[in-house]
C-alpha cells in the first residue's frame, strides 16, 4: 500500500468517525433538550397501578467482567389532565427498557403499586408523561462526551492523513 492510499483511508476513516461522533453527540443533545423541556411540564397527582421487575432472560457482557442479568420494569400510573384519565409507563423521558438488578429493584421500590407520585405530562399531548424527567441526564452526557471524543479522533486522523513529511534541507 503506498503513502497516498493509506492517506485516502484514514481521510475516509475520519470522516466516518466524524459523522458518527456527530450523530452520537447530535442524539445525546436532542435527550438532553427534551429533559430540560419536560422538566418544565406540570405536574399533576398520580398512583401507581403497577409496579413490578421480571428477568428478561437477556444478559449483558462486559469485556472485563461478569456477565450482567438485565431486567425490566414494569410500572404503571394513571393521572388526570383535563378531565381525561391516562397511563404512563415511564420513569424518565428517555428509558432503557431493560435496567441491571439493582436499579429495577431500586425503581419498584421507589414507586410502589398504590403509591402517589408527581407526574410531568406534556401540556400539548397529555399522553406523555414520566415520574422523573431529570432521570436520563448521565446517559445523555456520556453520548455528548463520546461523540465530541469521535470527532476529535476523526480531527487527529484527518490532520496525520494531511500530514507531510518536510522536504530535505539542500
Amino acid at each position: 500500500m503506498n503513502v497516498q492510499t493509506l492517506r485516502r483511508w484514514l481521510q475516509a476513516l475520519s470522516l466516518l468517525l466524524a459523522l458518527g461522533g456527530l450523530t452520537y453527540a447530535g442524539f445525546g443533545l436532542r435527550q438532553l433538550a427534551f429533559a430540560h423541556q419536560a422538566s418544565r411540564w406540570p405536574a399533576v397527582a398520580g398512583t401507581v397501578t403497577r409496579s413490578t421487575v421480571r428477568d428478561t432472560g437477556r444478559r449483558t457482557y462486559a469485556r472485563h467482567g461478569p456477565e450482567v442479568e438485565l431486567y425490566a420494569r414494569d410500572l404503571a400510573y394513571t393521572y388526570r389532565v383535563g378531565g381525561e384519565t391516562y397511563e404512563g409507563h415511564a420513569i424518565g423521558p428517555f428509558d432503557a427498557p431493560a435496567v441491571d438488578y439493582g436499579t429495577a429493584h431500586g425503581d419498584a421500590e421507589r414507586f410502589p403499586a398504590g403509591g402517589t407520585v408527581q407526574v410531568y405530562h406534556d401540556p400539548a399531548h397529555p399522553e406523555r408523561s414520566c415520574l422523573d424527567p431529570n432521570g436520563s441526564d448521565t446517559r445523555s452526557w456520556i453520548e455528548v462526551g463520546s461523540g465530541l471524543f469521535f470527532l476529535v479522533l476523526a480531527a487527529v486522523l484527518w490532520q496525520t492523513a494531511r500530514w507531510r513529511r518536510p522536504a530535505p534541507q539542500a
